[in-house]
């Protein structure tokens, strides 16, 4: 089953469901502030700048930790901030789905 987050680190460029399910989240946590993050799978200025925001908030202090990427550090604060793991997320999961995150 294909993950839904493939790659060991998403950055600049990326593309697909799993960004989109990384921007619904960091729209919802709040950082997004003062960038609007367009809800569009793209992995783009806008989301970096959020998951730096989201690193520094996190308590992240070195340069290398804070580079925007969503790699292996990131994920397991993301998982444990969240509730969700994204090593057990594949695609055929929200195949048909609408994706909805309450912020409340």
């Amino acid at each position: 089953m294909p993950k839904l987050f493939p790659s060991n680190r998403m950055g600049l460029g990326s593309r697909g469901p799993g960004v989109l399910l990384l921007q619904l989240a960091l729209k919802a946590r709040g950082s997004d502030r003062g960038r609007s993050i367009e809800l569009n799978g793209e992995y783009d200025e806008a989301t970096r700048t959020a998951v730096r925001k989201l690193q520094k908030a996190l308590g992240f202090f070195n340069a290398s930790d804070l580079d925007g990427r969503f790699g292996p550090n990131t994920r397991r604060h993301f998982a444990e901030q969240f509730g969700i793991d994204v090593e057990a997320l594949t695609t055929e999961m929200f195949q048909g789905e609408t994706l909805c995150l309450d912020p409340d």
